[in-house]
């Protein structure tokens, strides 16, 4: 579930991955092997799913431009040691499909950005960019909740 959360961008989005997931491994269980090759392929089969409920998604919607503002902050080290793995995966799940999808698989998964862009069907180069802007998208959502929580808003 905690990959699936990492993908999605909501709670429930993240539950019909894990069970399409899971439909996928029940189908296919008679393949599998020892445990530990079966985790990695469970966590394969998870991501990969994840990455199909994606472009599923992304048929069916228009495409949309993010404006995001260049920001210099920087977010002291005592902010990010202060997140719970709950408030890192929200932070996540507000983040537009793309850049959500691009840096779980680049910070996380640790593909390439040449890999990253055969998955999902861009260049790398858009794939670098996805990631600069999540990465700056989070950024500003957690000063965000730094100073907002300071000033009562």
């Amino acid at each position: 579930m905690g990959i699936c959360l990492r993908y999605s961008s909501s709670d429930q989005q993240a539950q019909e991955i894990l069970n399409d997931s899971f439909l996928k491994v029940f189908e296919h269980m008679l393949t599998s092997g020892e445990i530990l090759v079966f985790r990695a392929w469970l966590r394969r089969i998870v991501v990969n799913t994840a990455l199909d409920h994606y472009r599923k998604e992304r048929r069916r919607m228009e495409k949309i431009t993010a404006d995001i503002a260049e920001e210099d902050a920087t977010i002291a080290e005592d902010v990010i040691d202060r997140l719970s793995a709950e408030e890192i995966i929200r932070l996540l799940q507000e983040l537009p499909e793309s850049q959500r999808l691009v840096f779980n698989l680049y910070e996380i998964e640790g593909y390439s950005h040449q890999e990253i862009g055969e998955m999902l069907g861009f260049p790398a180069g858009t794939s670098r960019t996805y990631l600069t802007r999540g990465k700056q998208r989070i950024k500003s959502l957690m000063l965000q909740r730094k100073f907002g929580n300071e000033y009562g808003e």
